[in-house]
């Protein structure tokens, strides 16, 4: 029985991860594997005995009201939008199966697999185009294109569970900065801005120790003697690698094309919000509502298809997740759950279709279920 566990396991993991395999495989092995994370997800559930409980319900209305606000889109082109509620259903409920029995390193060390699989796929297309992601993805002949929001989720994700349960060294150090570099050539202004703020917080926790202080003095100084670096050619070549970043970064300012649609969709949503605020206009009915594939804020979204209900709905998941994040014993492993949930809360304000993001249900379930658990064992006081 341990064996299907597992291959319940991997198989939840491979249809979360299709968004980075996908485009080599074509949509009916995509949907087969969908299918089979379905499956899977239910199977464990029952196999564990898991149930939903109060702290579900946020997540349950949310459903219903996405479901409800389909009988009368404004939108025709509504099956992909409905082909990934039962997905997302599913893995909400299959992750809690996955840590109650306590196989959630399995869970991701299987997603690390396939991330570092196409990851290095993904470093000899970008080779070829002077690691120019935006070419990449836009105007290469590459088999297999993945935008550089979902390869940063990913990779965020990945890097967290680096930093925060992976101890040996000789793995951890390596990954983390080639990690680290996919991330910042990605050109992922956000994603690089977390990241930089992560390592600056994790730094100031260990700069008390002697032998930290004296790396710090050491990495200034070196800083400080860019000449020799100079003089060599070092830092130039350092930079040409990182050009396509650079140029996004410096042209981070409302002049910025990105920004500007994100500004045109975001304003053109509070419009048409303000004109049906109960009911909003229907599943995906962004595209002929404000005519921009979705508004780049979740909470937008959601109150735009499916009115105030909706996004009440959403707004108290999220709440409730961040309520529990206070309570929930600070161990390395929930420290993991809350950073990326943090991580992936903020992206789906800027990037994303909350349709899309099952990563958001993914981790909000993982931390619920986190404080229901240890909720009971303090209640059979395992816990003081």
């Amino acid at each position: 029985m341990r064996f299907l566990e597992l291959v319940s396991i991997f198989a939840i993991s491979i249809s979360l991860s299709m968004p980075l395999i996908g485009y080599w495989l074509g949509s009916s092995i995509i949907y087969g594997f969908y299918l089979l994370g379905i499956a899977a997800s239910g199977y464990l559930f029952f196999k564990e005995k898991c149930s939903l409980t109060s702290l579900d319900l946020p997540f349950s209305l949310f459903i219903f009201m996405v479901l409800f606000s389909a009988l009368y889109s404004v939108n025709e082109n509504i099956m992909t939008e409905l082909l990934y509620l039962p997905l997302i259903i599913a893995l909400y409920i299959g992750v809690k199966a996955v840590l109650k029995a306590q196989m959630i390193h399995v869970f991701m060390y299987t997603i690390m697999v396939v991330f570092y699989l196409f990851s290095f796929y993904l470093l000899v297309q970008l080779s070829d185009v002077s690691f120019s992601y935006g070419y990449y993805y836009h105007y290469s002949n590459a088999s297999n294109k993945v935008e550089y929001l979902t390869m940063t989720m990913f990779a965020g994700i990945i890097l967290f569970y680096l930093l925060f349960i992976v101890k040996n060294r000789f793995i951890q150090i390596p990954l983390v900065l080639y990690t680290s570099f996919l991330i910042i050539v990605s050109g992922a202004r956000f994603s690089i801005f977390f990241v930089l703020f992560l390592f600056f917080i994790l730094f100031l926790l260990k700069l008390k120790s002697l032998k930290n202080i004296v790396l710090f003095f050491v990495f200034l100084l070196i800083g400080i003697n860019t000449d020799y670096f100079l003089e060599q050619g070092y830092i130039d070549k350092a930079i040409e690698t990182f050009n396509f970043t650079l140029d996004r970064l410096s042209h981070f300012d409302s002049s910025n094309a990105s920004l500007q649609g994100r500004f045109y969709a975001i304003d053109h949503s509070i419009d048409a919000i303000n004109n049906s605020v109960f009911f909003g206009y229907g599943l995906n009915s962004s595209p002929v509502v404000i005519h921009f594939i979705y508004p780049h804020n979740m909470f937008l979204e959601i109150w735009l298809d499916s009115g105030i209900f909706g996004f009440l709905s959403l707004l108290s998941l999220s709440f409730l997740v961040f309520y529990t994040m206070k309570r929930l014993e600070k161990n390395q492993l929930n420290i993991f759950l809350m950073v990326s949930f943090s991580y992936v809360f903020l992206s789906q304000l800027k990037s994303f279709s909350i349709y899309h993001s099952p990563f958001f249900f993914v981790f909000a379930s993982l931390l619920l279920t986190a404080y229901t658990i240890q909720k009971r064992k303090k209640e059979l006081g395992f816990l003081t």
